[in-house]
């Protein structure tokens, strides 16, 4: 065998070469000799003490033979096993750390995207028409996405004002806390309108809105919920008022 070779495998290889090593020194061991060898795995119980007493025997006296190849492999496998329990011995080059870090960097969570859909609408009960109470009628709706409802209220924001949104997103299912933070955006079309958080109860406030279609978007870290239709009408009068 060149001596070259011989060198490689006497030599230390850094922990990121292990596998690729070991495979090339298992190859070059079956051309050379026909002992037969300890697995792996052996080699790993009897670093750890895992093995039956009369298999340890047997690696022992292998090891003293002198085999090499598996004196290497028991090499790279202790410093396998240190790097694995958090001493590294070795820093990787400065090329891997680099290309490590800018795939990490540009990875990117999955987020799973969803349409609310309308499950209340105030204006559709009945009766709403014929409301005499003063002042301009809220309208109440309520969105539903799998597990998290979002519930809005357009109410007047006084006189010469545009509406105001009250809203509230809470979960069928879970705690509310996880909804401290979530960002709300109000659009038209592609174009933010208004933007905001939500407080620690699920709750946010967007005030003077002109009349038109908006969609609104939650943002709750890995989940988006989409209304896509929010109707924001003229203010309507009560009978009362009208008259």
């Amino acid at each position: 065998m060149p001596q070259k070779i011989e060198k490689n495998l006497a030599g230390d290889v850094p922990f990121y070469r292990l596998g690729s090593s070991i495979y090339m020194k298992r190859q070059i061991r079956g051309l050379k000799s026909k002992v037969k060898c300890p697995s792996f795995k052996n080699l790993i119980d009897h670093l750890e003490g895992l093995l039956p007493q009369q298999m340890e025997r047997k690696i022992r006296a292998h090891l003293l033979e002198g085999c090499p190849a598996c004196t290497g492999d028991l090499r790279f496998l202790e410093e396998d096993l240190r790097i694995g329990k958090g001493s590294l011995l070795e820093e990787p080059p400065s090329n891997i750390v680099r290309r490590a870090w800018l795939a990490f960097r540009q990875a990117k969570p999955t987020v799973r995207s969803s349409v609310a859909k309308l499950v209340l609408d105030s204006r559709r009960l009945p009766g709403y028409a014929e409301t005499r109470t003063g002042g301009i009628r809220p309208v109440y709706l309520l969105y539903r996405a799998e597990e998290i409802d979002l519930e809005l209220l357009l109410q007047a924001g006084g006189r010469g004002k545009g509406r105001t949104l009250f809203g509230e997103v809470s979960l069928q299912k879970g705690d509310v806390a996880d909804l401290q933070q979530a960002g709300v955006k109000l659009l038209q079309g592609e174009t933010l309108i208004k933007s905001g958080t939500t407080d620690r109860w699920g709750e946010f406030v967007f005030r003077d809105l002109a009349p038109g279609q908006y969609r609104l978007k939650l943002d709750l870290g890995v989940r988006e919920v989409e209304v896509r239709e929010l109707m924001v009408e003229e203010p309507f009068p009560t009978r009362q008022e009208s008259n």
